[in-house]
């Protein structure tokens, strides 16, 4: 828990630092899946929201639809869900 926590002070201290988006959205990204991973489902929440709103792809999608669905919130999970899938099917 506590390299979590390091983790989301990092990132916090990364994105005041104005870095580009897509670095922005990969390092959100791998916070959003470690708090998945650890059960913290409004964290992953969080960060999933600060990956899309760089860069949309279907794991970061799938990592918030998942956490929605965890904490019985599965009506907002189903379009990040399809979402994920339209953009996979995609050439």
């Amino acid at each position: 828990l506590d390299r979590i926590d390091d983790a989301t002070a990092r990132l916090r201290t990364l994105i005041a630092m104005q870095p580009p988006k897509s670095r922005r959205s990969e390092a959100a990204a791998v916070i959003a899946e470690a708090a998945f991973r650890q059960y913290q489902f409004e964290l992953a929440i969080e960060f999933a929201d600060q990956a899309l709103a760089a860069v949309e792809t279907p794991p970061v999608l799938r990592i918030k639809a998942l956490s929605l669905q965890r904490l019985g919130r599965g009506d907002e999970a189903t379009p990040l869900l399809q979402r994920a899938e339209k953009l996979e099917a995609r050439p």
